[in-house]
């Protein structure tokens, strides 16, 4: 019958037997006596009998809350646990921050501790509409993803109209047990951080970070215009590979991918509900570890064209920006090419969601603009850098 096997060898002049029910692994419901993968966004426990009824994934994965019956993604820089009730009453995220108030982070001893900066240079100036907000927003959102982040720290000040957004954290939690290494351990000095450069600060430029930088729970030194949140503790969310498979390049970037089929929107939700974004090759290491792993027409780019124009995203790179940071691909490495007639290889008016298209080759990979419904391609999320890069 539908939803049962049976194995090869039963004796048909013996006794009657019967065929074993199809049960659904983990994550996945009966439909029409078939097990069929969860929407994203949702769960479900292992065990549906195929051989019965019909059966739906009834509750919201991790990151994800009750809104209307439908299992919503967070808003920016919010978690919320796996298992609310999507039949039942509405549900929220959780902020995972302390606000400590306005003014710098400082060590509980009160000395400067371990920052990295960065500018979000396309929410300049911060003074205008939702900006504030947005950086606000963007800079707990990378903290989240970091278990080495203990606090950020967001200016605001009126004669810097570029907001910045400071990950805040000491020695023990970034090298001793994250395993990173300073680049360049000096004030002011670059520091990559899953493929964006920050700016290191620490002990006020009098001495390099050490394990005498000991953040313990943080103070608030008042400043005007400087924002501090200290992440909760026990709260932060860490990356989880639910639905796909984790892959390893040769360098040590480790990747969580799932198949093909997904439109950008599902790729994007794919990472979120793992605690991690699409995949950003903004450096020729971080693409090689993506040639390593990927294969032809392998995934969706965390890259869309914005604002959405025909003329301009087919021939233009300048409106091809990565979703992190707002940052036009002109600004950095990329792989798009342009046909000898000046529109974008591979690309058509109207396709706004870039993709990774060719691999292999002396110089890495091709990638394409394609409509941001397509289903050819998967999710490659990822999940860690090696520490010396």
């Amino acid at each position: 019958p539908p939803g049962t096997t049976n194995a090869a060898g039963d004796d048909a002049s013996s006794n009657d037997t019967e065929c074993d029910a199809t049960l659904c692994s983990a994550n996945e419901y009966v439909s029409s006596h078939v097990c069929t993968s969860c929407p994203v966004g949702t769960i479900n426990v292992a065990g549906d009998d195929a051989s019965g009824n019909d059966t739906v994934c009834g509750e919201c994965a991790e990151n994800y809350y009750v809104s209307s019956h439908v299992c919503t993604s967070c808003p920016l820089g919010t978690i919320n646990v796996a298992g609310d009730d999507a039949s039942g009453s509405d549900t929220t995220c959780d902020d995972p921050y302390s606000y400590l108030g306005e003014g710098e982070c400082r060590q509980s001893d009160g000395n400067y501790p371990i920052k990295f900066s960065k500018g979000y240079y396309d929410l300049n100036p911060h003074m205008i509409g939702t900006n504030a907000q947005q950086a606000m927003d963007r800079c707990k959102a990378k903290c989240i993803l970091s278990s080495w982040c203990l606090a950020v720290e967001v200016m605001l000040r009126g004669i810097f109209p570029t907001p910045e957004c400071r990950l805040v954290t000491d020695w023990n939690a970034y090298v001793v047990e994250s395993g990173n290494i300073f680049q360049n351990n000096t004030w002011g000095g670059t520091q990559s951080i899953d493929g964006e450069n920050y700016q290191t600060y620490c002990n006020d430029g009098s001495s390099p970070c050490s394990s005498s930088n000991v953040f313990n729970g943080g103070s608030l030194n008042s400043r005007e215009k400087y924002y501090c949140y200290v992440k909760s503790l026990g709260q932060a969310a860490q990356p989880t590979c639910n639905g796909g498979v984790i892959k390893t390049s040769s360098d040590g970037h480790k990747f969580c991918y799932k198949n093909g089929g997904l439109t950008f929107t599902s790729a994007e939700d794919f990472c979120k509900n793992n605690n991690m974004q699409l995949v950003e090759p903004k450096t020729q290491a971080l693409s090689n570890a993506v040639d390593y792993v990927c294969g032809y027409d392998c995934t969706w780019l965390n890259l869309k064209c914005t604002p959405e124009n025909p003329t301009s995203c087919d021939t233009s790179y300048d409106n091809w920006k990565w979703v992190s940071d707002g940052n036009s691909i002109t600004s950095g490495y990329h792989k798009f090419r342009k046909e000898s007639d000046g529109t974008i290889y591979g690309g058509a008016p109207g396709e706004y969601c870039g993709h990774w298209w060719k691999t292999g080759g002396p110089n890495g990979s091709d990638w394409g603009p394609q409509t941001c419904s397509s289903t050819f391609y998967g999710a490659l999320c990822l999940m860690e850098s090696p520490s010396t890069l």
